[in-house]
């Protein structure tokens, strides 16, 4: 497919619907303008001139489109062969289990079941804004359908979460806008957001609805083979790859942490002095799970949002990442780090991108899942 690059300013128009998921009915102002806009900052790109105004854009008639899982694959046993009469479909349910093995309930249902500071995972199977990498749209679903055989797990496990559903809007302003203002819902209803999402650029639209929902100035945490600030090489729009200088010209989150970046751009003069950004970088010199929880023993208690790119593992673990670089850490050390923050951290919020659809995945969504629900380790007091 081509390239899907959203322009630079209108990420998402400004525009205030009626979202029917809410548990009121008052209404959630989605609109956010353009990136820059909604952080209250212009990036100083040299060289780039002012974008028209956006044009209006409509709201959906309905705002988020989650979809449940189709029914299970596996039958009740026995074969087939191209003789016998195929059975009736069965009716179409929803089934039990979602991301992460999590009981999948409607959004509706969630202020009866969800306690609070659970975490609320939820999909986008669009790739919002793509610019370098390997496509990825239905990535959502994959892990979905995936990770839900992690059920044992997850009913043994001290973290509940629930799974809500995929949000399949087609337009990209739309599940922009969708996915914005779902995790702020979350986030004001006192739960917290999990998202999973395609390219890298997700991130930032489920990081700024959860800080609107919970009014929270979080440090914004991201395990990433890359900086994904963009500097060494300008580019117009708001992407995959320069996403988070966005962030650092904001008054959004109070500081940018990188753990894991290796790639060749992570190396250029132009990163060694940006305020307010810190990297813990991986490569073949790589720390061990104990130092890098080490460097970040000053974050305990202290509000984060994180980020995991699939890139940040080793290519051995996550052969189907959409940017994948040699070096990258373990399965375990990368649990172990997500572990401690769980346990140590107060998270607002998380996400999973950068992950390809692939039979040949070495079980990377389950690993990487698994991190995810980690760092939830515990519901922790604003």
């Amino acid at each position: 497919m081509p390239d899907t690059v959203i322009g630079r300013h209108p990420l998402i128009q400004s525009n205030t619907i009626t979202t029917d998921y809410c548990v009121s009915t008052r209404t959630v102002d989605s609109g956010i303008g353009c990136a820059e806009t909604m952080l209250g900052c212009a990036r100083q790109n040299p060289g780039l001139s002012a974008p028209p105004p956006p044009a209006p854009l409509q709201p959906p008639e309905r705002p988020v489109s989650l979809t449940p899982l189709p029914p299970s694959p596996f039958g009740t046993g026995g074969t087939m062969n191209s003789q016998t009469p195929l059975p009736p479909p069965a009716p179409l349910c929803i089934p039990d289990f979602g991301f992460c093995g999590a009981p999948v309930v409607e959004l509706e249902m969630l202020p009866t079941m969800a306690g609070p500071g659970e975490v609320i995972f939820f999909g986008v199977d669009r790739e919002f804004s793509r610019k370098f990498g390997i496509h990825n749209p239905g990535a959502a679903t994959f892990i979905r359908e995936r990770t839900a055989v992690m059920m044992p797990w997850a009913e043994v496990s001290p973290i509940k979460g629930y799974d809500i559903g995929i949000i399949t809007a087609a337009e990209v302003n739309t599940a922009v806008r969708e996915t914005r203002a779902l995790s702020c819902h979350l986030a004001r209803q006192g739960w917290r957001p999990a998202l999973i999402g395609c390219d890298h650029t997700a991130s930032l639209i489920n990081l700024l609805g959860a800080i609107e929902g919970s009014g929270t100035v979080p440090i914004y945490l991201t395990f990433d083979a890359h900086y994904d600030i963009g500097r060494h090489n300008p580019q117009a729009g708001t992407h995959n790859s320069n996403f988070v200088d966005v962030l650092l010209a904001s008054d959004k989150v109070s500081r940018v942490i990188n753990v894991g970046g290796r790639s060749w751009s992570t190396f250029v003069s132009i990163y060694d002095m940006v305020p307010r950004f810190t990297s813990i970088p991986g490569g073949p010199q790589r720390m061990s799970a104990a130092e890098v929880i080490e460097r970040l023993y000053w974050l305990q208690d202290r509000p984060l949002y994180v980020s995991i790119d699939a890139d940040v593992l080793d290519p051995s673990g996550a052969p189907n990442a959409c940017s994948p670089e040699p070096f990258g850490l373990s399965a375990d050390d990368l649990h172990t780090i997500c572990h401690w923050i769980g346990s140590c951290c107060r998270v607002i919020g998380a996400d999973l991108c950068e992950l390809v659809p692939s039979d040949a995945s070495a079980c990377s969504e389950q690993v990487l899942m698994s991190c995810l629900q980690a760092l939830f380790g515990e519901a922790r007091e604003k």
